[in-house]
């Protein structure tokens, strides 16, 4: 049997992330719970800043690839998740989380500032007859995807009643894009966010 080594894992993971040192250091982030878009958005913000995007399933791929069972190791891969992130802002590489912080948008911002960087979040909104239909379909091709999200439509619900409890400040919230339309009208708000951020960043 393989023997387990969180510190080989993770040393395997951040070997692979691409060092971009910069002055001005930034994460960007989302406020969205399952089947909103957040893996789209942030692949086309990624494409057009080249910036790296964290995701937890990143970190599962890589344990199913090294032969361990990424369900049993979730604790494991959600403090990997953050010593990543730890890892870019040490190495002042800006980058995207492919996340929702929702709730933990103050302890989040709060760790960007230990390192001098900042925190944007970026809002998505959409109807959720859509949601529901894109979280059902990715249910159905679990095992025939690089997708391994396990958000169904019970996370989905729960999702809705803690964002009664416990949502972010709307002043916090950078930007704001509706995934309920086409990529190409979706690539559109993106471009706008874009010029915002530069403006945002060259400011500063």
């Amino acid at each position: 049997m393989k023997e387990y080594s969180y510190d080989l894992i993770f040393n395997k993971l951040v070997n692979e992330i691409p060092i971009n040192k910069s002055d001005k250091v930034y994460g960007i982030t989302f406020i969205a719970g399952p089947g909103y878009g957040k893996s789209t958005v942030a692949s086309m913000i990624a494409k057009k800043l080249n910036l790296y995007i964290t995701a937890n399933d990143k970190i599962r791929r890589l344990y199913d690839k090294l032969g361990f069972d990424n369900v049993l190791y979730e604790d494991d891969i959600k403090k990997m998740a953050n010593d990543r992130t730890v890892y870019l802002l040490k190495n002042k590489t800006s980058h995207i989380i492919d996340a929702n912080m929702e709730f933990f948008w103050q302890m989040a911002t709060d760790n960007y500032q230990k390192y001098n960087a900042k925190l944007i979040f970026i809002e998505l909104v959409c109807d959720e007859n859509e949601i529901l239909k894109r979280i059902d379909k990715r249910a159905q091709n679990y095992d025939k995807s690089n997708n391994l999200s396990r958000a169904g439509r019970e996370d989905f619900y729960k999702y809705l009643e803690l964002k009664k409890e416990k949502g972010i400040p709307k002043d916090k919230i950078f930007y704001k894009i509706n995934t309920n339309c086409s990529l190409k009208e979706i690539e559109k708000q993106v471009d706008l966010f874009i010029n915002k951020l530069k403006k945002y960043l060259s400011s500063d």
